[in-house]
């Protein structure tokens, strides 16, 4: 082994080997880092921006539904439960200008149910108890 290490052509290639694929290694590892880093903010923040927009396309979804909710939690009382056909006109109005909603129902204190279009007939019970508001 001694006599491998005496030879200068050996000494020098791995001297050569030594000076060049040490820094070269270094290079890689240091390069290898920072692309993992970097890879892993840009998909960090895909995923953060994908989550904004999948909010904001369910709050454009859903917001306007609980704004017409409102409208009718607040113009519906009492008195016009007494008038099913105004409230099932409005109501088949409602469902015809949304096509997304397949039907809108309230339930009365007496117990009733009013649903446009009806697809509640003959499947539940005449008489419901609603919860209270």
């Amino acid at each position: 082994m001694r006599i491998f290490f005496q030879n200068f052509k050996v000494r020098l290639a791995l001297a050569f080997v030594g000076l060049l694929l040490i820094p070269a290694l270094i290079v890689a590892i240091l390069a290898y880092h920072s692309a993992k880093d970097s890879i892993k903010n840009e998909i960090i923040n895909a995923a953060v921006e994908n989550t904004k927009l999948l909010d904001g396309i369910i709050d454009s979804t859903i917001q306007p539904k609980i704004n017409d909710m409102n409208y009718f939690a607040e113009t519906i009382t009492a008195q016009s439960n007494e008038d099913q056909s105004m409230l099932r006109k409005s109501f088949t109005q409602y469902v015809k200008l949304h096509p997304e909603v397949v039907s809108v129902y309230i339930g009365t204190i007496d117990g009733e149910t009013i649903q446009e279009p009806n697809l509640l007939e003959g499947v539940v019970p005449a008489k419901l108890t609603p919860p209270a508001k």
